[in-house]
């Protein structure tokens, strides 16, 4: 249904949007820290999504793991004076956990509609979606990688070999996000061929 297919779409481009964002959090090196932020907001959102929207029967357990889960992230902020926080990180690990947060409640959404196309179907969308999404950031890479290359030929940087080296990782890493998403559409595809 067309209600499927643009709902698919726009999953895949925001699970897109996280694969390219999730790279960028690597280069702060801080991966376990990421983790947190991310399991806090990708279940705390559907969990208000469900008990506000849905009128879900929140137990008690679940307010015990939703207290356990804050204090987790507030430990995070309890540092040695010397040690400085960074909060481009901070803000980027809670943007990365408010969009997972976000794809569990459209799948939800989805799920629960009269209008959902079947599982198969939607997970085509769904990787269609994702190559967009992962295509476009391999493009932009790619050209920010050659203007930066020509900026270079002009003027004398000394850690220019260096730069060079980690733009052509960046844009490798990109390659290969986009390639698991354009795989996962044709392997879709096939499983659907077969039934």
């Amino acid at each position: 249904s067309a209600f499927s297919f643009a709902v698919g779409v726009i999953s895949g481009m925001i699970n897109g949007l996280l694969s390219v964002m999730s790279l960028y959090i690597m280069r702060y090196n801080m991966q376990a820290t990421c983790a947190v932020f991310t399991q806090f907001f990708s279940l705390i959102i559907p969990f208000v999504y469900g008990a506000v929207f849905l009128s879900e029967q929140v137990s008690p357990w679940q307010y015990a793991g939703f207290f356990c889960m804050l204090i987790a992230v507030a430990l995070i902020f309890i540092r040695k004076n010397n040690e400085k926080k960074q909060w481009t990180f901070v803000l980027l690990c809670i943007l990365y956990g408010c969009i997972s947060g976000l794809m569990s409640v459209i799948s939800k959404y989805h799920q629960i509609s009269p209008y959902a196309a079947e599982t198969n179907s939607y997970l085509i969308y769904v990787n269609i979606g994702m190559c967009l999404a992962n295509g476009t950031a391999l493009v932009v890479s790619h050209f920010l990688r050659k203007k930066r290359a020509s900026s270079t030929e002009t003027e004398v940087v000394p850690t220019c070999g260096e730069e060079t080296r980690k733009d052509r990782k960046i844009f490798w890493m990109y390659f290969v996000v986009a390639m698991s998403a354009w795989l996962g559409a044709a392997s879709s595809i096939l499983s659907m061929t077969a039934q």
